[in-house]
């Protein structure tokens, strides 16, 4: 995956974008809230989402309390 002329990847560009959705849209009904814990979880349905097991990710991010708390984290 090498970046273009103007050193970005489309690629690695759309996966950022989708992944910006599914922590919009994501049905956060947990209880988890700390730093930590959502930095964990975050990793965790990332990691599902490259193994093609989105819906394992997408249940794993429901344990986040809401997108407030899970967005921090897709900054890294």
């Amino acid at each position: 995956m090498q970046p273009d002329a103007n050193g970005r990847n489309r690629v690695l560009d759309m996966a950022s974008a989708w992944l910006w959705l599914e922590l919009e849209h994501a049905k956060y009904s947990g209880s988890l809230k700390a730093d930590a814990e959502c930095d964990s979880i975050l990793k965790g349905a990332f990691a599902l989402f490259g193994v093609d097991k989105i819906d394992e990710g997408k249940t794993l991010l429901g344990l986040v309390v809401g997108k407030t708390e899970a967005r921090p984290h897709l900054r890294g």
